[in-house]
């Protein structure tokens, strides 16, 4: 398992490749932090993956300092912290 016992964050983990990448992470052994800015799509993924010991979902905006701030002290509390970080680039307007 190529991510076995890794801990990730995924931000914009409501959809789309985000929301593939979240299940990935779980199937190849890995725990996942998901992160968006709509509470109910990420917390409807997180059930979907329904392996509650290897993800939590977490609402916020990844470009709000608070907002990382937070899921960073809830991964510390909940898996001892993260390995890595899979970050949803916006598009620049």
């Amino acid at each position: 398992m190529l991510l076995k016992d890794k801990i990730i964050l995924v931000t914009g983990a409501g959809t789309g490749i985000g929301a593939a990448t979240c299940r990935q992470v779980v199937k190849e052994g890995g725990k996942v932090i998901l992160m968006g800015r709509r509470a109910e799509a990420i917390e409807e993924i997180a059930s979907s993956i329904n392996c509650p010991d290897a993800v939590f979902a977490s609402a916020g905006d990844a470009g709000s300092l608070a907002d990382v701030s937070k899921v960073v002290a809830e991964a510390r509390t909940r898996f001892g912290g993260i390995d890595a970080v899979r970050f949803r680039a916006l598009p620049f307007p």
